[in-house]
């Protein structure tokens, strides 16, 4: 869950209460803790996030439908509900740990495989709504703990539904190279050495945008010598040049 927010221009989609769904396309919720961390320091990077607050969709939840299980496409399609139950029986293991998040909400962070929670079909990420018709978010960790004991036990989740996400633009240092085809970039240069070069906008379709370049980004290198080293006029000769090998940041 989105905590804290950085002011930056590549995060004015992101809100605080947000819930990070994937990372280069990868649910988080099938990643270990050291995946997770790689794949966040990975460049450039792709994040998707549900912009929505988790105590808005699962601690609010009133009626729960009796032993209704979707699969997680149905869930992330957001046409079934997103709460459901699942009943064990007096011999019937859980197989499920837990940890407290947020506003006292109760969130499945690991699943035994071959249990009867795995069976039924929580997933970690999934939280727990109530135990034995008890609201889990009012209940101390150790009642939490005695009622998960008791059987028969029928124990009610929400999972949360990711039908409208964002996208947050790649990040990270970029590389093209503009051969001698190419007449002429199509980018406008809103500040010049000695300070940092970045880039006021690009033309559509021209060979700037062709190459992934984008308003905002900022002039590494152009075949090789740092832009904000480089004079004026230096910098637009070796803009002109073909081929000229160009590295960006975002």
């Amino acid at each position: 869950r989105v905590v804290g927010v950085r002011d930056s221009p590549l995060l004015a989609s992101v809100s605080v209460g947000g819930m990070l769904v994937a990372v280069d396309g990868v649910d988080v919720r099938t990643l270990s803790r050291q995946a997770f961390a790689a794949a966040l320091s990975s460049r450039p990077v792709v994040l998707t996030l549900a912009q929505m607050a988790l105590e808005d969709s699962c601690g609010n939840v009133d009626s729960i439908p009796h032993a209704t299980l979707h699969t997680p496409q149905e869930l992330m399609d957001g046409n079934v509900p997103i709460t459901f139950e699942i009943e064990l029986g007096t011999s019937d293991i859980l197989g499920l740990a837990f940890d407290l998040i947020d506003n006292g909400l109760v969130r499945v962070a690991s699943i035994v495989s071959g249990s009867v929670a795995s069976s039924q079909g929580v997933e970690a990420g999934d939280i727990l709504i109530s135990i034995n018709g008890s609201r889990a978010e009012s209940l101390s960790a150790s009642d939490i703990d005695s009622l998960l004991m008791s059987r028969p036990l029928v124990a009610a989740f929400c999972r949360l539904r990711f039908a409208e996400t964002t996208a947050i633009p790649e990040v990270g240092l970029f590389r093209h190279t503009f051969d001698a085809q190419v007449s002429a970039l199509g980018m406008i240069l809103g500040t010049l050495p000695p300070q940092p070069v970045v880039i006021k906008s690009v033309v559509a379709g021209m060979a700037a945008d062709a190459g992934g370049m984008r308003s905002g980004d900022t002039l590494l290198t152009v075949n090789g010598q740092y832009a904000s080293l480089l004079q004026k006029e230096d910098l637009n000769l070796a803009l002109q040049q073909r081929p000229v090998a160009i590295e960006f940041l975002r």
